[in-house]
C-alpha cells in the first residue's frame, strides 16, 4: 500500500493469492485489513488496478470500475499472469473505493 497522496488517495498494490490458496478467505481478509489501514492513515479513496477477472471480487467491497485497458507485459516488471493460472486474461481494470 502506498502513502496517502495530497488528494487523499492511497493505492493498493500487489494483492493476489496463488491458485492453490484461493477459496480460503485470505484475499477477503487482506482487502478488509487494507481498507482499515487506509482509513487509519486518513485516506479518502483507495484505487487499485488488477486483472479484469477480479472485478467482481472487488465489487464485494464496493469498489467501482473507473477504467479498463489491455494488459501490456512491458509494464509488468517481469510478472507473468500464468503464475495465477490466468493465461488468457489480459485486461486490467482500474477501480476505486471512496471511504
Amino acid at each position: 500500500m502506498s502513502d496517502v497522496a495530497q488528494d487523499g488517495t492511497i493505492e493498493l498494490t500487489n494483492v493476489f493469492t496463488l491458485s492453490e490458496a484461493r477459496g480460503k478467505g485470505l484475499g477477503r481478509q487482506v482487502v478488509e485489513e487494507a481498507i482499515e489501514v487506509a482509513k487509519e492513515k486518513g485516506a479518502k479513496r483507495i484505487i487499485i488496478d488488477n486483472y479484469s477477472y477480479l472485478e467482481d471480487f472487488y465489487k464485494k467491497f464496493n469498489f467501482k470500475k473507473i477504467d479498463e485497458f489491455e494488459f501490456d507485459p512491458k509494464f509488468s516488471e517481469g510478472f507473468d499472469p500464468r503464475i495465477l493460472g490466468r493465461e488468457s486474461d489480459h485486461n486490467i481494470v482500474l477501480m476505486e473505493l471512496n471511504l
